[in-house]
């Protein structure tokens, strides 16, 4: 799935039904997608109707208990949000019980899949957030890079939930619109990658951009170099945040 509330409630949805979860590339060509759901064993998938076909592929092929398709005009994912009451009847994940499968992207070979326990998780959430304390229900997180990395679930969605803020998805990356939200919704904690930020400065309405409102950035995904790192904070739109942090290297 790409990016949208969907991908979002699907990730909590599979863990709370007692499965594990196991995000997906929505771009993945028909063979990339048949080789990680051959190692995986998937039991079922949750899809964007534009990844339809290549999805119909393997339906029969891996004899899927279930195939659920979404449309962005649908929303079929968000019909439970009106049925509250069932959280209280779902029992709480075991600690060392599978909460992701993670993919990686398999630039060096076939891709690998790591094996993810709720307790790996929720320690992890501990780490980054005694490195990069949150504000309780004071925080607006945008998240520009595919949540279906774990870059963007670890930093974004995981990060909203643990401080109960407010996650800003975008669907696709734009610089204007990434400087849009930022001003509109005032965002105080921005996602991106070395490519992402080295656009943004570039774009040529940066240098009046409105950055006040951030608290740090964050880079993920690859390596930060270093030049990017000073070019970012030598421009006046980057200078007027008022960062705790700087942007972090961090390696997924």
């Amino acid at each position: 799935m790409a990016n949208s509330i969907d991908i979002a409630i699907a990730t909590f949805a599979v863990q709370a039904a007692g499965a594990q979860v196991m995000p997906l590339n929505p771009w993945y060509t028909a063979s990339e997608l048949g080789q990680v759901l051959a190692r995986a064993n998937a039991r079922g998938i949750l899809y964007d109707e534009a990844c339809r076909a290549t999805v119909e592929t393997f339906a029969s092929r891996f004899a899927f208990t279930w195939c659920i398709g979404n449309s962005p005009g649908a929303r079929r994912l968000l019909r439970w949000r009106d049925a509250p009451a069932l959280a209280d009847r779902l029992p709480l994940p075991a600690p060392d019980a599978p909460s992701t499968l993670q993919f990686t992207d398999g630039t060096t070979g076939v891709p690998k899949g790591v094996n993810l326990s709720h307790r790996a998780v929720s320690t992890n959430v501990s780490q980054r957030e005694a490195l990069l304390p949150t504000r309780r229900e004071a925080e607006t997180i945008l998240a520009v890079t595919p949540l279906f990395h774990v870059y963007a679930v670890s930093m974004g969605l995981y990060l909203a939930t643990y401080c109960r803020g407010t996650l800003v998805i975008m669907p696709r990356y734009r610089p204007d619109a990434v400087l849009a939200d930022i001003r509109e919704r005032r965002v105080s904690i921005l996602l991106g990658s070395p490519t992402i930020f080295t656009g943004l400065m570039a774009f040529e309405g940066f240098k009046q951009a409105r950055l006040d409102s951030l608290r740090w950035r964050s880079s993920g995904s690859a390596a930060l170099a270093e030049e990017t790192l000073r070019r970012w904070e030598t421009r006046p739109a980057a200078r007027s945040a008022k960062a705790t942090a700087r942007p972090k290297r961090v390696r997924s």
